[in-house]
């Protein structure tokens, strides 16, 4: 994802897509934009089924929905057209599913908007 020049720039130009963790403290200050994402395996079998879902958290609510816009035209493929693959793991489709919704959080004052996609491996 973050070889896409389009997300890149609505994260400020930086390389803010973290797995589980947010920011290191030190890091924050210059990270105002950024993504968590989870996995959680839902079947097994010889092809599964993966949950991932995105965390996107910014002070600007317009970032977060262009953000939130940009994964879902990047991610959800369920016809399966668009095949991702590594040296390990073959995802051979991307859906939006249900869930998530957008929310400001008092204790940091930033919107976050949760985006849930099924994964097919």
């Amino acid at each position: 994802m973050l070889a896409d020049a389009q997300l890149k720039i609505l994260l400020d130009n930086h390389e803010a897509i973290y797995f589980i963790e947010t920011p290191k403290e030190e890091d924050m200050a210059n990270v105002a934009t950024y993504i968590i994402f989870f996995l959680k395996p839902l079947s097994g079998g010889f092809v599964k089924d993966w949950q991932m879902e995105f965390r996107v958290i910014s002070n600007d609510l317009s970032k977060i929905a262009a953000i939130q816009s940009r994964l879902i035209k990047l991610l959800d493929d369920s016809r399966g057209e668009i095949i991702i693959r590594d040296d390990e793991t073959v995802i051979r489709s991307t859906s939006l599913i249900n869930g998530g919704g957008t929310w400001k959080n008092p204790d940091t004052d930033n919107f976050e908007t949760v985006v849930y996609f099924l994964l097919k491996i």
